[in-house]
């Protein structure tokens, strides 16, 4: 077991701490209430914790609704109710939950509070255990040297300082399922001009031009692993936004959805 910024690792398996609470409290919630051995309850208690769910994705996305909204509305929807890349907004899940319970179960919902209140509070423990990123993560030395991949498939030397900041680093790999299902978001905003490193995780210079050839990136960035691990990276495809002082001011695990990346890319207005 090894906890990081980003996850709890066990083994091989990697848990994005959000998605780790999320599930935790899920699990706490519906046994302890099936424990009263009580279908009704029960019942009212899945369809809860869906609402839940559900509210806690619509409230995230409708605080980026136009770049939720972008592909169209049936793609929207998928997006909704697909809670693998994260972003909840819990203050409306706890709303819809609340709201379903009410509904189902009249004068009875309060049976439901006890095992609601546990949940929500054993889901907040991976939060305090998740580790603050050191200060030698914070920032990588300026003199740090890069390999970067040309269009042409050589390679160069690039120091870190002189690369403008800020800027997003998304360390993926071609092998790499979610990172494939990211990178044609990712180049398209590349493409607008917004600043995006990619950073490649341990593939040779042909495979990654080749990959990057069919995607229409240009230029992308080598490492054996000396990057990910001055950064603590747990898990591919990794996203890190960067300061204009070199510092990392955000972090995110996994595939990023639309609303996710515009989220991001909106804070460089904020990021000294």
């Amino acid at each position: 077991m090894n906890f990081t910024p980003d996850a709890l690792r066990l083994g091989p398996l990697v848990i994005e701490w959000s998605r780790f609470s999320l599930i935790l409290g899920l699990l706490v919630f519906l046994t302890l209430v099936g424990r009263l051995r009580q279908p009704r309850l029960e019942a009212a208690a899945w369809q809860a914790a869906l609402a839940g769910v559900l509210a806690a994705r619509l409230g995230y996305a409708l605080e980026q609704p136009q770049a939720f909204l972008q592909g169209g509305i049936l793609p929207a929807l998928l997006a909704l109710v697909d809670i693998r890349s994260g972003g909840f907004t819990w203050g409306w899940g706890l709303l819809g939950a609340g709201l379903v319970a009410l509904w189902r179960l009249r004068g009875e919902s309060p049976r439901l509070l006890p095992a609601g209140a546990l949940a929500v509070g054993i889901a907040l423990i991976p939060q305090l255990l998740k580790p603050v990123p050191g200060q030698a993560v914070q920032a990588l030395p300026p003199g740090l040297q890069l390999e970067r991949l040309a269009p042409d498939g050589s390679v160069q030397l690039v120091a870190w300082k002189d690369l403008p900041k800020p800027l997003l680093i998304n360390v993926w790999a071609s092998w790499c399922p979610p990172c494939r299902a990211e990178m044609p978001l990712l180049a398209e905003y590349a493409k607008q001009g917004y600043p995006i490193v990619f950073l490649n995780s341990g593939e040779d210079a042909p495979t990654v031009r080749a990959y990057l050839d069919g995607v229409g990136i240009g230029t992308a960035y080598l490492d054996a692993g000396d990057v990910q691990r001055r950064l603590e990276v747990s898990g591919l495809p990794t996203t890190l936004l960067i300061g204009a002082d070199g510092k990392v001011k955000a972090r995110h695990l996994g595939s990023l959805s639309r609303v996710q990346l515009v989220e991001l890319l909106n804070t460089f207005k904020e990021t000294p």
